[in-house]
């Protein structure tokens, strides 16, 4: 975590390489920070990156699966990111995917405080109940 120091850049931070199974139709909150302001209408960019993993049984003629990331201010919805990914092949063999999902905003907070900025993702589609995903490496960064 950054102090804030009038005049001077801060940088407010979170990361993780832990594994997190994602709960299909379900938002899992993966990340979160706390990053002060010292003035009103002060400009927060924030940074980030989650890398999704998925696991595609052997055995189907077709997978599909989507994630939708999503940023939120406190409770308030800043924006959002889908990633889909399918294909129609025979599966002779199991494997595993991996993508990554990389964000930059810049926020405006009218008002002096803290305010607390969180990752979640959302595991909304999936071909088969065997199709799963989890994010492993992921990190959220606030400049101010």
């Amino acid at each position: 975590m950054g102090d804030v120091i009038q005049g001077q850049l801060n940088i407010f931070s979170a990361k993780s390489q832990n594994a997190q199974t994602m709960t299909y139709g379900s938002e899992t909150s993966i990340l979160s920070v706390d990053a002060k302001t010292k003035k009103p209408n002060q400009k927060m960019k924030i940074d980030g990156f989650a890398t999704i993993e998925s696991s595609i049984p052997l055995g189907l003629t077709s997978y599909q699966y989507g994630v939708t990331l999503r940023v939120y201010r406190n409770s308030q919805l800043l924006f959002s990111q889908n990633l889909q990914q399918g294909a129609a092949a025979v599966l002779t063999l199991s494997f595993t995917q991996q993508n990554a999902l990389s964000f930059t905003w810049v926020d405006t907070v009218t008002s002096i405080g803290t305010y607390t900025y969180s990752v979640r993702i959302e595991f909304f589609s999936r071909s088969s109940t065997g199709v799963t995903a989890q994010t492993n490496t992921r990190a959220i960064a606030i400049t101010t």
